[in-house]
């Protein structure tokens, strides 16, 4: 309904599907995180500070 009423059905619609994607691409890094994450707590395993600093860079 919105692309229809837009002035610029096209740009809206492009531009509606590249937020789509970029939602997709962060909800599967998430949960690519998630059972990464799981993983490490299952085998008891520590994860070592540098890494988390490495994360964040402090």
């Amino acid at each position: 309904m919105l692309a229809m009423l837009s002035p610029w059905p096209t740009v809206t619609a492009v531009l509606w599907g590249v937020i789509a994607l970029a939602g997709l691409w962060l909800g599967l890094l998430g949960i690519a995180m998630a059972a990464g994450l799981a993983r490490i707590m299952r085998s008891g395993a520590e994860i070592p500070d540098d890494y988390w600093r490495s994360l964040v860079h402090y």
